[in-house]
């Protein structure tokens, strides 16, 4: 499901590429989502994206983590069922980390987003639940263990939403997380007492 996912995103990044109507069309924006009711943006503009690298980027990240989670999942669950599951979490933690960015800026006209950042984020955030001492590494040369590194992303996205003026929306990053820890918690609950757990037991100093 994640290498659908990813080739879902590449044809429909390519197309917005190809078609300035059709990234305007199904870009996130929430101007429009809000005066034309048009919300369907909030899933949509996860698969756009606004340059290669961008792209290269997210799904990198979304397969290096997102294929271990989805492993995870069918484990937990029955392979279908797993599935389903993992697809529903990504898809519904897009949307709602974008909605923080359309309260912020749906008087904005020329206010519009793309990327799959905030599902990524929460996948990621899925994978430091089940490996909260394993580590991730940072640049691709430090590591940190998966609950500092959680921290300090969480720390730096929700500073930049207020005061970067990098033209990225890091709301999105910080809710994105927010809810893809929330939903996997919904979906297995024993994944939260079993993160404490890892956390005391699996203490490495």
């Amino acid at each position: 499901m994640t290498l659908l996912l990813i080739t879902l995103s590449f044809f429909v990044t390519l197309r917005g590429f190809q078609q300035a109507h059709f990234f305007e069309k199904y870009c996130v924006w929430p101007y429009q989502e809000k005066h034309r009711k048009e919300y369907y943006r909030m899933l949509t503009g996860g698969f756009l994206h606004g340059s290669w690298l961008h792209f290269g980027i997210n799904m990198f990240v979304f397969w290096q983590f997102g294929k271990w989670v989805e492993g995870e999942f069918t484990e937990l669950f029955t392979p279908i069922l797993g599935q389903v599951i993992y697809t529903i979490i990504f898809l519904l933690t897009i949307v709602a980390a974008n909605i923080p960015g359309h309260f912020r800026n749906n008087n904005q006209y020329s206010f519009r987003a793309v990327g799959a950042s905030g599902g990524v984020a929460g996948i990621l955030f899925i994978y430091i639940l089940f490996n909260p001492w394993r580590n991730l590494y940072l640049y691709a040369l430090i590591p940190i263990p998966g609950i500092l590194m959680g921290v300090i992303y969480l720390w730096y996205s929700s500073y930049a939403a207020k005061n970067s003026k990098d033209n990225i929306d890091h709301s999105a990053h910080f809710w994105g997380a927010i809810t893809g820890i929330f939903l996997a918690a919904i979906a297995h609950p024993p994944l939260v007492s079993n993160f404490f757990k890892a956390i005391i037991q699996d203490f490495p100093f």
